[in-house]
């Protein structure tokens, strides 16, 4: 959600310098304007020799953008395999097996059969090696940016039309200006919820197909869960918790882009000490229903579990399937790598605990141990996880208990959005 903008304050076309470093074609050069944040690109075929010859002499103006080496996408590759199939049912045992033999026999073009064998998988092992590669080709560009021979700065990207973000771009302004543009945004709000309300008509037998990764962790740890398309957020944060095996002992909160406008949303629990970290506009997550946020035009979201640890997460929207007679849904599909223990200090804190945990000879290795509540070191396993373990709670208890626990005053059955 982070924007990149060069010394002049021009804005650097982020969406470009991916597509840059993804096309593979080598039909190509591809280069950042460093005056204006644009990515052109010269046709190799073409004899345009003039506007080549400027932007090769004018080095100080444009950097070439070099496309991701083969070698790179290989070992990102690898990677992946070796993350999410090399440990999986049989089926993808084989699959990684028979990925093992290309890498292995040292032919030309060992990217492109690999890549191949993934799309043939009828399991959708595509789809989790497209989000990885989306993951490192965004490391990939930040990183390059940062190397550049300019200081480029990165700006979290505003709420777009929302009242309040007006109103601090003006400068100074009184209490009764910011309770006037309050009264604006709210009304804005409510009249987008109306024309979603309008517009609902939700087929019960939908169910949304998600993966949630949680960023910045290491080994990488997600879930791919199923749930019915009608339930709210607050449902989807029962379902999270319950597929990574985190405590619930925190506040957490969504961040959504609003697919009727270009604001940012905080979607989250109403209660009085969870402010809005990450947004103005803040809406009640017992009544916001996921379908109204995911589609093929709208995608991710992130959520964020306790704001000391920050846990972040990116959730992904992946595909919409119908409901399988016989199966008992939310469930949890897939996944790999057991959750962090709560309060351990982010994700590099947990980096720092498994640390501490190999090594036998470190002064806080015992300390660790028995911190965790296990007998010896080896009973530790950050790579164990089954998804046939998950074991999902019933959302509309859990939701009694938060209403009792914060003392907010209970939605009305005919208010609430879930069917369920």
């Amino acid at each position: 959600m982070d924007e990149y903008f060069l010394p002049n304050g021009s804005k650097i076309d982020f969406d470009s310098l991916i597509d840059a470093l993804k096309d593979r074609t080598g039909k190509c050069r591809y280069f950042l304007d460093l005056q204006k944040g644009e990515v052109g690109c010269i046709e190799k075929e073409k004899n345009d020799l003039q506007p080549k010859s400027a932007v090769l002499r004018e080095t100080a103006r444009y950097v070439e953008i070099a496309p991701v080496a083969e070698n790179v996408q290989i070992q990102w590759m690898r990677e992946y395999l070796d993350e999410f199939l090399q440990k999986g049912d049989k089926r993808e045992r084989l699959l990684y097996a028979s990925t093992q033999k290309i890498l292995s026999d040292k032919k030309p073009h060992t990217f492109e059969r690999i890549l191949s064998l993934v799309e043939k998988d009828k399991r959708g092992s595509i789809h989790g090696w497209v989000q990885w590669q989306e993951d490192q080709q965004w490391d990939e560009v930040v990183n390059w940016l940062e190397m550049l021979p300019v200081a480029v700065e990165s700006k979290f990207k505003g709420c777009g039309e929302c009242e309040l973000c007006k109103l601090m771009e003006m400068g100074e302004h009184t209490i009764g200006d910011f309770f006037e543009a309050s009264v604006k945004q709210n009304r804005k709000v409510m009249e987008t919820k109306k024309q979603i309300s309008a517009s609902r008509n939700i087929p019960p037998r939908q169910i949304f197909q998600l993966k949630i990764t949680l960023d910045e962790s290491s080994p990488k740890i997600w879930r791919r869960i199923a749930v019915p398309s009608n339930y709210t957020f607050f449902q989807l944060h029962i379902a999270i918790q319950n597929a990574f095996g985190w405590g619930d002992s925190h506040l957490h909160a969504f961040v959504f882009k609003n697919k009727n406008s270009s604001q940012m949303v905080t979607i989250q629990f109403p209660d009085s000490e969870n402010e809005p970290f990450f947004t103005d506009t803040v809406l009640d997550e017992r009544v916001e229903n996921i379908s109204d946020y995911f589609d093929d035009s709208s995608k991710r979201c992130k959520y964020t579990y306790d704001f000391g640890d920050n846990w972040d997460h990116t959730i992904l929207f992946e595909r919409e399937i119908k409901k399988e007679r016989g199966k008992k849904y939310p469930l949890c599909a897939d996944g790999a790598n057991a959750c962090p223990p709560d309060d351990c200090g982010g994700a590099w804190g947990y980096k720092d605990l498994q640390e501490k945990i190999k090594n036998s000879g470190h002064a806080e290795h015992k300390e660790m141990i028995e911190w965790l509540g296990l007998r010896k070191a080896q009973e530790f396993d950050p790579y164990r996880f089954d998804p046939k373990k998950i074991v999902f709670e019933n959302t509309h208890a859990s939701l009694k208990e938060y209403e009792r626990q914060f003392g907010v005053k209970p939605l009305a059955v005919n208010k609430r959005r879930d069917k369920k």
